[in-house]
């Protein structure tokens, strides 16, 4: 591809048959191995973490949450358990045990008493089984001229506190309605500015945050397996059965608490409301204030008395 200036041509290769496009914009959603990011020669810097992670997709039994997630933390790691509705199987996901991390070939048999042990699952019939490495980075920008970078093409991370779909749909919903405004005609290009600033600034907090998580949660130190499996389970216990915790934990989680107050098109304040925060849910007498928001358009919100 190439930006004109004008417009991004795109030659589109399939079955040995080609086909050049033309488009006044061009986001790169194509994950970790960007050929957009590649194409730009957009820097991804960042590391790898040394753990080997295993995904399996097994039938098996024990006490599993129903439409729930189970995460077991405990001195040698942690593991996550899915049941996985549309199959009626169950996914795990951990840590590959340190014996096993240098062989050649990882066999769902040579980990299998390290799995049942730290997921609490009795595994009855593997249907697939594999291994990975978790990297955590960024890219150096989110946007080239009329290019954009989206998802897992502009961050990757370690999959700690579940954030990595949450993220990439934010970039899309942050850029896709600004690219609406322009195409449209019903905004200034310059609105296009504000999505690698609002984005990028985010992406590079939440790498730092999830990545003291995870070294903390895959961490070897007998001392921090200790902490993790006997002190951390009484901490967490205790603050999400405050009001303050549980708001701060749900904030995070669900990325609720996001904000662009330092956004370039974010001014002003009103009381406790800054630009650039989410609009805080009101409810009146004719119904809640997000209710209009269904809209997907343009509004303009007037609060007390005028």
């Amino acid at each position: 591809f190439q930006d004109k200036g004008e417009a991004v041509i795109a030659t589109l290769s399939q079955d040995g048959r080609t086909e050049t496009v033309s488009a006044a914009y061009l986001a790169g959603c194509d994950g970790a191995r960007s050929a957009v990011r590649h194409g730009l020669n957009i820097g991804f810097p960042g590391g790898t973490y040394e753990q080997s992670f295993y995904v399996a997709d097994v039938k098996g039994s024990g006490e599993i949450t129903p439409n729930g997630m189970d995460t077991t933390i405990s001195s040698y790691g942690f593991a996550i358990v899915m049941p996985v509705r549309q199959s009626g199987s169950v996914r795990l996901i951990g840590i590959v045990p340190k014996a096993h991390e240098a062989d050649e070939t990882i066999t769902f048999e040579a980990v299998r008493a390290d799995v049942e042990r730290d997921t609490g699952v009795k595994v009855h019939e593997v249907n697939w089984f594999s291994t990975y490495r978790v990297h955590h980075r960024v890219a150096e920008r989110f946007r080239a001229g009329r290019v954009f970078l989206c998802g897992d093409a502009g961050h990757i991370h370690s999959p700690a506190g579940g954030q990595g779909m949450n993220t990439g749909m934010g970039d899309a919903v942050n850029l896709a309605w600004k690219l609406a405004a322009v195409v449209q005609g019903r905004a200034d290009a310059r609105l296009l500015d504000s999505y690698e600033p609002e984005r990028i600034a985010f992406a590079h907090k939440l790498i730092e945050s999830t990545d003291k998580v995870f070294r903390f949660v895959t961490s070897r130190s007998r001392l921090v397996g200790i902490s993790r499996r006997y002190l951390m389970p009484k901490i967490m216990n205790v603050a999400l059965h405050t009001s303050f915790g549980s708001r701060a934990f749900f904030g995070v989680i669900s990325q609720a608490a996001i904000e662009y107050r330092a956004g370039p098109i974010s001014a002003g304040t009103a009381g406790k409301v800054s630009g650039g925060d989410r609009l805080p849910y009101v409810v009146g007498a004719r119904g809640d204030n997000f209710e209009p928001l269904r809209s997907l358009d343009w509004q303009v919100h007037v609060y007390g008395e005028v």
